[in-house]
């Protein structure tokens, strides 16, 4: 069984508000949900770095502050393009983030 270690954000921006995510609906262990943007580690990579990366490629946010909230672990099923599954041992690394978004005003 493979294993994946998955950074996740629960991001905000200077309001306070939210981002939520509509994963693509033909693959991923969420298809077609709204869900938090994230991804893998790569190999040899850091866990702050991964989610700047994962945050600059999934919504083209940059990251002014990351905070670690917890982590999990659990079984998924994995979608690929082609229709066919895969189960995947995955651990969550969830941080708390805020975002730099120069299209909200500060309160």
């Amino acid at each position: 069984m493979q294993r994946r270690v998955i950074v996740v954000a629960v991001a905000r921006n200077v309001r306070g508000d939210y981002l939520l995510c509509k994963m693509p609906r033909n693959r991923g262990v969420f298809p077609g949900q709204w869900g938090l943007p994230g991804g893998g580690l790569e190999d040899g990579e850091r866990m702050n770095d991964a989610l700047r990366r994962e945050m600059r490629e999934e919504v083209g946010l940059e990251l002014t502050e990351i905070f670690p909230l917890f982590f999990k672990d659990d079984l998924r099923v994995k979608a690929f393009p082609d229709g066919h599954g895969e189960e995947v041992y995955m651990i969550h690394l969830i941080f708390e983030v805020w975002v730099r978004d120069d299209r909200v005003e500060r309160p």
